[in-house]
């Protein structure tokens, strides 16, 4: 099956604080890094983080240590969620929504908007669109990071029977099993939910080219 872009994509994007970086820069791309090559055990990689915690905060421009403070608590909150520490998770995602929400304010910062969303579909995870953001994320995340096919199919075959889903999510969910069967080598699951999408959207060729290639 292949894998979908995580939402932490941009976290890999080249982190520029000018004369500021050094260290700064090196312990969170460090952290990035070992995060997604699953290099790092979780102590290793807390180190890292808490290494470019503390050095962020002495940076003088206020909205620069917010924002950057912030991605470090999200990076951190998928780490203690790889952890299955979840209430730790959901502590350091507040801590860096609250950052995001200054950072987001300065003027010329949009991608602290971005950050802050990113926060806060972390932090909803009652909600049936966040619920499929969750499922979808245990889908596609490395082991070490939290990554379940198990917890993805709970997850998914709940949304699966929940009235409020709009047309869209609904669509989403069925091909989504799909996949996830389709995954585990199970074709016949994987057909059916394919078909059961189909009748969502009857249009569309993707989920039907699904279903045929199987």
């Amino acid at each position: 099956m292949r894998r979908t872009r995580l939402s932490l994509a941009f976290l890999l994007v080249p982190l520029l604080l000018s004369a500021q970086a050094g260290p700064v820069q090196e312990a969170l791309e460090r952290a990035t890094d070992a995060f997604f090559d699953q290099s790092l055990q979780a102590v290793e990689l807390r180190r890292l983080l808490e290494a470019g915690r503390e050095a962020f905060a002495g940076l003088a421009d206020p909205c620069l240590r917010d924002y950057w403070l912030a991605r470090v608590e999200y990076l951190s909150g998928f780490v203690e969620r790889g952890d299955r520490r979840e209430k730790e998770a959901q502590r350091r995602f507040q801590a860096g929504l609250a950052l995001a929400e200054r950072a987001a304010s300065c003027p010329g910062l949009a991608d602290g908007l971005r950050l802050q969303a990113d926060l806060i579909a972390q932090l909803i995870p009652a909600s049936a669109k966040a619920r499929l953001t969750l499922a979808l994320y245990f889908l596609n995340a490395p082991a070490i990071a939290g990554g379940s096919d198990a917890e993805a199919l709970r997850i998914l075959h709940e949304l699966e029977g929940r009235e409020e889903l709009e047309r869209p999510d609904r669509f989403g969910v069925l091909t989504w099993l799909g996949l996830a069967y389709q995954g585990r080598k199970d074709p016949e699951r994987a057909r059916l939910f394919f078909r059961r999408a189909q009748e969502v959207y009857p249009g569309n060729t993707w989920v039907r080219e699904l279903a045929a290639s199987l």
